[in-house]
């Protein structure tokens, strides 16, 4: 139907990584010190930056190992304080 495809199925492990992204991103904006809008295009910058991803970000597009790419990003990048 020329739809994207609504992401990656996730096992328990890749469900996990993905909850530690929101649980990281998801304050953010929910917080009011950023818009949501703002957080994913932000972290979209950041994944075609750092080539885990291309193109649009969205948790349920990431592989396991990008999950793990993107959280280690979070942590000891300056990307979360962008963000806000």
């Amino acid at each position: 139907n020329g739809q994207r495809a609504l992401g990656i199925a996730a096992n328990a492990e890749l469900r996990k990584l993905r909850s530690r992204i929101h649980a990281i991103i998801d304050p953010i904006w929910r917080d009011g010190l950023s818009t949501r809008s703002k957080v994913y295009a932000d972290m979209t910058v950041m994944v075609n930056h750092l080539k885990i991803l291309e193109g649009q970000f969205h948790t349920s597009w990431l592989t396991d190992t990008q999950a793990e790419q993107v959280i280690k990003a979070l942590r000891e990048g300056p990307w979360v304080k962008g963000m806000r």
